[in-house]
């Protein structure tokens, strides 16, 4: 796995997401519908670049801590969300927790699964007071 911690943008496909230059919520949109409609197998890239997305919905929605400090302004950037965005990202976010998800397979082997789980719970509490 190519993370170096467990926040949502702590690893090498979320990083990638956000310097690809065309970040926008319609871009994240795409990215969420991608995981909901995977058929089988979620792969660990699609679903980083998911969670990262689903990261900046949550703090566009005023979740506290889950973006670093330094993508704070980015949700402001990004401009008006649709509406809908957060429940595709719950749903997204579910589909990332699922038992078919590589990128959940690899945090339950790590010792860093309790942090990543925890992380993933906040970011969830917030989306699920916005649907």
């Amino acid at each position: 796995m190519s993370a170096w911690n467990t926040g949502p943008f702590d690893n090498d496909d979320a990083a990638d997401l956000i310097a690809s230059g065309d970040l926008s919520w319609r871009r994240l949109q795409k990215e969420f519908d991608d995981v909901l409609h995977a058929h089988g197998y979620l792969q660990a890239p699609d679903a980083s670049e998911a969670l990262a997305g689903i990261a900046l919905v949550a703090a566009k929605l005023g979740g506290k801590g889950v973006l670093p400090a330094k993508l704070s302004g980015l949700p402001a950037k990004l401009g008006p969300m649709p509406e809908k965005l957060p429940g595709l990202a719950l749903k997204a976010l579910l589909r990332i927790r699922g038992e078919d998800s590589e990128l959940n397979e690899m945090w339950q082997e790590s010792e860093d699964f309790a942090d990543w789980v925890k992380r993933l719970d906040d970011i969830e509490a917030v989306l699920m007071r916005a649907v």
